[in-house]
């Protein structure tokens, strides 16, 4: 419960659409990209090195990305995103690419 509190409280004080928030609010679409990558590394009987679990985990990524539906709650994106700059300004997280924009 203590594990996603602090993200769950963010989400909540972004003030989104109650759909996004509800979408944003759940580990399920991590929980099913875990799942399915497990699913498909599991036919591998001897693994030889970090490149070829990489190559396995990405496999495992695209296969979950064909599950993958729209985000429910998705036209309120341009929403979501004003909010996450301005609670980094807020907490002092300048990315380059906005200090070259405010320069």
């Amino acid at each position: 419960m203590r594990e996603g509190l602090d993200e769950t409280l963010t989400v909540l004080t972004l003030n989104l659409s109650p759909r996004l928030r509800r979408s944003l609010a759940t580990t399920n679409a991590a929980e099913s990209l875990v799942s399915r990558t497990r699913h498909v590394k599991r036919n591998v009987k001897r693994w030889r090195g970090g490149q070829m679990m990489l190559r396995w985990v990405a496999a495992g990524v695209l296969e979950a990305v064909k599950g993958f539906r729209r985000l429910k709650g998705y036209a309120d994106k341009p929403t979501l995103v004003a909010a996450l700059r301005a609670r980094d300004r807020q907490l002092g997280f300048v990315t380059a690419h906005e200090e070259q924009q405010i320069a």
